[in-house]
């Protein structure tokens, strides 16, 4: 958004948009028989940060800009795998992070649009994710999906995956799931490094677990 935010795209730059969904087209090209397709928009921390997005925020407020934002890709999204797919409902999906601390009232204005992927990949996904976290989501969407992580969830510079660490964030997510019925699935990610910037974490091996 800034020279100094370079990791989040700005919502008011008239080719955002347009760059965003020439990439989600080349995404459709490359993969004619998806299932899903997933958009991120997680850790926008810059966001409303430029002149114009800081006038935007200040008049309606961070959350309505990131609503505002993520309705227009979705809804650009949408007509792209309506084209494509003769109108098939292909479930548009969007990390949690942004809106994880939203009302339920809020986050209603997100059911129609997308469903949320809630990522964790602590020992304990309790502490960082209270349990009034699942109780709004399930309050909000009638489904909605966990990820935990294999590899690459410690930290930039780690060399090895921590078995113990990676196996307890999985047991804990299983445990959640129980008492949480409309998380439908599971994502097992693997991490191939924290930011555009760092070094590969956690690169031997790439196969354990």
């Amino acid at each position: 958004e800034t020279k100094d935010s370079f990791m989040d795209i700005c919502p008011s730059h008239p080719k955002t948009l347009v760059t965003i969904l020439h990439l989600v087209e080349q995404v459709l090209d490359f993969h004619p028989s998806i299932d899903a397709i997933h958009i991120g928009a997680d850790e926008v921390f810059g966001i409303g940060s430029c002149r114009e997005c800081s006038l935007i925020k200040k008049e309606i407020g961070i959350e309505r800009l990131y609503t505002d934002f993520l309705k227009l890709v979705s809804k650009g999204v949408r007509e792209l795998l309506t084209v494509k797919y003769a109108g098939s409902q292909i479930p548009i999906l969007c990390w949690d992070d942004m809106y994880r601390n939203w009302s339920v009232q809020n986050l209603l204005t997100l059911t129609d649009m997308i469903v949320p992927v809630v990522w964790n990949y602590e020992p304990d996904i309790g502490t960082l994710i209270p349990p009034e976290v699942f109780d709004r989501f399930d309050q909000a969407f009638p489904s909605y999906f966990a990820a935990t992580a294999f590899k690459g969830a410690t930290a930039p510079h780690t060399i090895f995956p921590p078995l113990v660490e990676r196996m307890r964030n999985h047991a804990s997510w299983i445990k959640c799931i129980e008492s949480h019925k409309n998380i439908k699935s599971v994502f097992v990610t693997g991490w191939a490094r924290f930011t555009h910037t760092t070094v590969l974490c956690e690169p031997l091996p790439a196969a354990i677990p």
